[in-house]
This record gives C-alpha cells, sequence and structure tokens, in this order.
C-alpha cells in the first residue's frame, strides 16, 4: 500500500498560499462581500442539499449505521470501492433538475422568474 506523508514544510507551504489566494479573492469583493458571500452560500446549496439526502438514506435506510471502518481509510475503498456510481448518479438526479429553476447571483436558470416574487421589500404581502 502506498502511503505519502506530507512534510511540514509543504503544509505550511500550501496553506500560506491558500491563505494568500483567499485574502486575495476577499480583498478584490470587499465592496459587496456579503452579498457574494450569500450568492456563494445559496449556490452551494443546490448541490449540497442532494449530497446530504444521499448520506442520510445511505446511513439510515440502507446501511442502517452499520459500516466496514476500516475500508473507509483503505485507498482503493474496500469493499465500498472507490466510487458509488449509484450514488452519483442520484446525485445528478437530484441537482440537474434543480438548474432550471436555480435563481442565485452566481447562475440563474430560464425558468426562475416564472413565478412573480414579492415587489416591495419583505414579505408583507403588498404588490
Amino acid at each position: 500500500m502506498a502511503r505519502w506523508v506530507p512534510s511540514v514544510r509543504l503544509k505550511v507551504a500550501l496553506s500560506s498560499l491558500v491563505l494568500c489566494g483567499c485574502c486575495l479573492v476577499a480583498l478584490g469583493a470587499s465592496a459587496d462581500f456579503i452579498s457574494r458571500f450569500i450568492g456563494l452560500i445559496l449556490a452551494l446549496l443546490l448541490v449540497l442539499v442532494p449530497w446530504a439526502s444521499i448520506n442520510l438514506v445511505d446511513f439510515y435506510l440502507i446501511k442502517r449505521g452499520e459500516y466496514h471502518i476500516p475500508s473507509l481509510f483503505e485507498a482503493d475503498g474496500g469493499r465500498y470501492g472507490r466510487f458509488d456510481w449509484h450514488a452519483i448518479g442520484a446525485w445528478f438526479v437530484g441537482v440537474v433538475p434543480q438548474l432550471p429553476f436555480a435563481n442565485t447571483s452566481l447562475f440563474t436558470g430560464p425558468y426562475a422568474n416564472l413565478v412573480p416574487g414579492p415587489t416591495c421589500p419583505g414579505w408583507s404581502g403588498c404588490r
């Protein structure tokens, strides 16, 4: 089994690179950082909700909490394999139907504005 342990120097170098990249992105978006960050979080919901659902269904309904823990740490995935193509397919089935209706600052689907929202700040029923 091949084992690679990164050195302390490599860890520090990669951490510094990531920190510098994050600082540059934050400084470049500082004027409207909060709105861009919220847009990113809403866009992440499109991919994370199906992922979380698959994990919950797998844990509670399929495996019923019984996992072979050593397999999770093996390079080849042990008894589970490297990829679970059924789970990847289920993830696509969960993500793709959302895309036409997505309405985030990063992406707006073609059907996102079919149903009009409120025309005043807050939801108070005014039009």
